[in-house]
Formats: structure tokens, sequence, C-alpha cells
């Protein structure tokens, strides 16, 4: 962080890296904090509909997914689906997202009673 300073998009693909590996050991709340933490930088750098941070919310959204948190999952994933939405995205990463959001609505719904 010297060399690059402290807010830099080189610092946030470290975070992200670290962030990799331990989802690699799954430790996913060592993950969401690392995802979280290149999340706010980017956000200081970038504008509001960078690919990037859709990235790192789909990121964020996988971590809390694995942890059973599926109301912060979904935050997540809404975010990023509508970045990924915005700029006209439907494929990888965007097709991940809309995953996720059918998982945890239907999760979601099953706990509600009501129907898939």
């Amino acid at each position: 962080r010297k060399t690059v300073g402290p807010e830099s998009q080189e610092i946030a693909a470290v975070l992200e890296d670290i962030a990799c590996v331990f989802v690699d050991r799954d430790m996913f709340d060592k993950a969401y904090e690392k995802h979280e933490e290149s999340l706010n930088i980017l956000r200081a750098l970038l504008p509001p509909l960078n690919h990037r941070l859709a990235f790192a919310l789909f990121n964020m959204a996988t971590c809390k997914e694995m942890l059973g948190e599926n109301e912060a999952a979904i935050a997540c994933a809404r975010e990023a689906h509508a970045i990924y939405s915005a700029r006209g995205i439907t494929q990888g990463a965007a097709q991940g997202v809309v995953n996720i959001l059918n998982r945890q609505e239907g999760i979601q719904a099953l706990s509600q009673g009501g129907p898939f």
C-alpha cells in the first residue's frame, strides 16, 4: 500500500486474490471481508455501473450464500444484477448472479410457505 497508495485498483485486486485463497479454504467469512474491503475501494475509484463492482458484489453474494446468510446473499446479488442489467451484460458472472437470486429467492419462498 505504500507503493501504490491505500486505495488503488491494484490494492483492490490483491484483496480479491486474498479473498479467493480464503474461498479455496472454505473460509467464507474471511473471504467476504476481503471482497467487501475491495468493493469499498472500487466504489471510491470507479463509476457506479462499472462491471468490476458487479463482480465484487457477485463474489460477496457467493460467500454469503455459502454461509447460509440468505438475505445478505440476495442483497448483494440484486445490486450486482442491477449493474449487469444496466450494462446489458447477461453472460458469465451475470448468469451466476441470476442463479444465486433464483436459488435464494426459492429458498425464501419455501421458508415462508409460498410456492417456489
